[in-house]
């Protein structure tokens, strides 16, 4: 029979939790994830003509003021 091993990290569904019950390991890399997206979102927006003044309003709508 195999021994168990303790683990201080497990991903259960999806969602990163720590031995001490924590999910703030799963918030960072959500936000981390969601962080990235934005940033080749906007990229992508730049090169196809968007200009800096609307690429500035986007992410103020998108990272400041999202509720």
């Amino acid at each position: 029979m195999s021994e168990l091993q303790r683990v201080e990290v497990i991903k259960i569904l999806g969602v990163t939790v720590t031995n001490g019950l924590s999910v703030s390991a799963h918030v960072q890399t959500v936000t981390a994830s969601r962080a990235q997206a934005l940033l080749y979102a906007l990229r992508v927006l730049r090169v196809h003509g968007l200009r800096d003044s609307t690429l500035q309003t986007i992410y103020r709508t998108v990272v400041c003021c999202r509720r």
